[in-house]
């Protein structure tokens, strides 16, 4: 069974405001409308600030996890990264190895094959890595 596409309607004069006031086509400005995004909302997105950004500190254990980690690189101690196989994960693992290594820690990575292991942590693969 095909399944049926539902256009939303729109309005044309809401997506030419928002194309103007946040620079970009109109395809992406309708995009936004039809997700419930207003004007200060999309400016926002499109033109983040890093004030804006969530403070790290206060995710739970999180300054203990960045001392731990600054202690291993200063020690030189092996720091393998853990990733995922989907796109933020790999595009996060990414990123922290290469900030580790511009830091000069000793560092890897590993991102567990999708269908032998599965999603999420996989102790196997956690024990295999500490040894």
């Amino acid at each position: 069974m095909a399944k049926r596409w539902r256009i939303h309607s729109y309005d044309s004069v809401r997506i030419e405001t928002l194309r103007r006031a946040a620079g970009v086509p109109a395809v992406v400005a309708q995009l936004l409308i039809c997700r419930g995004v207003s004007e200060s909302a999309a400016k926002s997105f499109l033109d983040p600030k890093l004030s804006a950004l969530y403070d790290p500190d206060l995710l739970p254990n999180c300054p203990a996890a960045a001392e731990r980690i600054c202690q291993a690189a200063a020690d030189r101690r092996r720091i393998t990264v853990y990733g995922d196989y989907d796109v933020d994960g790999i595009s996060g693992t990414a990123v922290l190895y290469l900030c580790l290594k511009l830091l000069g820690a000793d560092v890897g990575y590993y991102i567990p094959h999708r269908s032998d292991e599965g999603y999420g942590l996989n102790s196997e693969a956690v024990r295999s890595l500490a040894a």
